[in-house]
């Protein structure tokens, strides 16, 4: 059933295969996620990266500690909830495991992709520390905006861990500037209200993955 998925010509099918850091077999660890152009994502969990294939880029990350290392993600699994020939957004799940002797940790990462800059953006995190806690899955699910120059992502909803109908909101715009010769994809808190102060824009302070290839 994986396999015909994994082979679908539909993109939102594709989207539904998880991609898992123990997996062997060459194919679990790829997939395409647009055809036509084609995208392809690529899990290296021997060393740690992340893959991300066009006819005109090859990007790699550094998405967490390699194989076999100590690392505060050593077992995990991945989930495009969207893409485009230019983009994608990505679910990372770390499962709940024992660091140290009762202390544990697992937790769940929403990353943006951006082909014409090269960059992968945290856009949302929640972690847990209890053996027997459920994974912290942002809900709804995250989703974007496309604009001319980047995305919008826009999120109300229960932080894990606050209080029951405690609403927690972001409203982040990701924007192609550039910096330098660079065009990087810059963040900006756009909440009515925010700022350019500092702590108006925490809400961008997400980690920003190191590319070691291409």
């Amino acid at each position: 059933m994986t396999d015909a998925l994994r082979a679908s010509s539909s993109n939102r099918e594709r989207w539904s295969v998880r991609i898992y850091s123990d997996s062997t077999r060459l194919e679990d660890l790829t997939l395409d996620v647009w055809r036509k152009p084609t995208m392809t994502m690529r899990l290296l969990p021997r060393e740690g990266h992340l893959a991300l294939t066009t006819s005109a880029s090859n990007h790699v990350f550094e998405l967490t500690s390699p194989q076999g290392a100590d690392g505060v993600c050593p077992d995990y699994s991945l989930r495009v909830l969207e893409a485009s020939d230019v983009h994608v957004l990505l679910e990372m799940t770390c499962q709940v495991f024992e660091y140290r002797p009762n202390r544990f940790s697992g937790g769940v990462t929403y990353y943006l992709y951006d082909q014409p800059t090269g960059m992968m953006r945290e856009i949302w995190r929640a972690g847990v520390s209890g053996k027997d806690d459920r994974l912290p899955f942002a809900e709804p699910r995250p989703a974007l905006t496309r604009l001319d120059d980047g995305y919008q992502f826009d999120w109300t909803g229960v932080y894990p861990g606050s209080a029951p109908g405690e609403n927690y909101e972001l409203h982040n715009r990701f924007t192609r500037m550039q910096e330098g010769k660079d065009t990087i994809l810059d963040c900006t808190n756009v909440a009515p209200g925010a700022t350019s102060e500092p702590e108006d824009q925490s809400t961008c302070e997400g980690a920003i993955l190191q590319r070691v290839g291409g």
